[in-house]
């Protein structure tokens, strides 16, 4: 919990900076190394035909437009997807074309876990882009980003799109971090073309 609240803080401070149009964190930054996998259950289908690869994200609710990830249906994750309320997920096309083709994946239902396991249910409410995951040469797989409320993982990365030249973005970044917790620091600090490159 005290994680969560200080990487919401964080990003809020982020969201607040001149020049930012868009901040938000994710547990794997795109492009930047595999992200956690795992089994899932699709409703409705076969119990022996469960995914044994789907990728899992943990994202704030600014990470979408941060990215430039386009909403294709239902809602994005909002501050109001709390651990007291029932699961949600936003899926990318990949995922919602491999299992719900000819039919809208916004209300359908997953798991992540086999068809035995004891898990809850997690409702489909948005279906996003494909955003680029191992190489910019290969094609998205189905994944899911989950609210930190609900799903946390750490660590974070934080994405920021900025008006500001990167050096200037960065140490008023570091001043962010350092008001919310002096023994926090960053690291692994560069833009997306770099990372691209």
């Amino acid at each position: 919990a005290d994680r969560r609240r200080a990487i919401e803080e964080i990003d809020r401070r982020l969201a607040t900076q001149p020049g930012v149009k868009g901040s938000g964190a994710v547990s794997t930054l795109a492009l930047r190394g595999y992200t956690w996998t795992g089994d899932a259950t699709i409703e409705g289908r076969a119990p022996s035909d469960y995914e044994r690869e789907l990728r899992h994200k943990s994202v704030t609710p600014g990470y979408f437009a941060a990215m430039g990830i386009r909403l294709l249906a239902g809602r994005l994750l909002e501050e109001r997807d709390t651990q007291d309320q029932p699961q949600v997920a936003v899926v990318n096309l990949a995922l919602a074309r491999k299992y719900f083709t000819g039919a809208d994946a916004v209300g359908k239902r997953i798991t992540y876990g086999r068809p035995q396991d004891k898990v809850p249910w997690v409702t489909i409410v948005g279906v996003v882009g494909d955003e680029q995951q191992d190489a910019l040469d290969k094609a998205a797989q189905p994944q899911v980003y989950s609210p930190i409320r609900q799903q946390m993982q750490n660590p974070m990365t934080f994405v920021v799109r900025s008006t500001l030249d990167p050096s200037a973005a960065v140490a008023a970044a570091r001043r962010d971090v350092q008001a919310v917790d002096r023994d926090l620091a960053l690291t692994s600090v560069t833009t997306l073309e770099q990372v691209v490159s």
